[in-house]
């Protein structure tokens, strides 16, 4: 977990009370022992203080602050976007000539940054000696998922446009004219070519 000490304040302008006393919420104090911690002054009476307190939580930078805060407080075990991004890509751009010695082995090593690449390694004892054999993930699957993941389907499929259709904006008198000299061409609906009468 990120400590609250390396979750510096990004571009809100908040006095250092108004930082600790953010800080202090997000530790999970009330607001009147997040105001009184913070160092505002506890000489008030107590619904003076929670009055305060309640004020200075509501304020925009405040809110801004503590999803700030809820946002840099993620576990350092689940991995961000960028991470998995990068995972990704180095399954797409794996090779097998990354797991081979100089001698044309197979060698799988923790420093080497394509091994999240590798979906079987294999090694069995024959009369030859040890047979190793390596499988690696699909790079297709992983360039399919990065496309998912910044949505280039999407952007791909909203550009296609459906042209079958044309809309004419005619007066009447043309709209008249318009349909005598297109009604030979149009297949009425449900009915196949084959099936259409030649008005010709």
């Amino acid at each position: 977990m990120l400590l609250l000490d390396q979750m510096a304040p990004k571009g809100t302008n908040l006095t250092s009370k108004q930082e600790r006393f953010a800080l202090n919420l997000f530790k999970g104090m009330s607001q009147r022992e997040a105001w009184i911690s913070a160092g505002y002054s506890s000489n008030y009476s107590l619904a003076t203080v929670d009055k305060n307190a309640c004020l200075l939580a509501a304020k925009g930078k405040i809110k801004e602050r503590l999803a700030e805060l809820q946002q840099l407080a993620v576990d350092e075990t689940v991995s961000t976007i960028i991470e998995r991004k990068r995972l990704l890509t180095n399954i797409h751009r794996a090779d097998i000539t990354q797991f081979m010695d100089d001698t044309g082995g197979l060698k799988l090593s923790k420093d080497n940054p394509a091994r999240a690449a590798v979906a079987e390694y294999d090694v069995k004892s024959t009369k030859y000696g040890h047979h190793k054999s390596i499988k690696l993930h699909s790079p297709l699957q992983a360039i399919d998922l990065l496309n998912k993941m910044e949505k280039i389907y999407a952007d791909i499929l909203a550009g296609f446009q459906d042209n079958r259709t044309i809309n004419i904006i005619v007066s009447d008198g043309q709209a008249k004219e318009l349909t005598e000299n297109l009604g030979k061409y149009l297949i009425p609906s449900g009915k196949h070519g084959e099936d259409r009468e030649d008005t010709s």
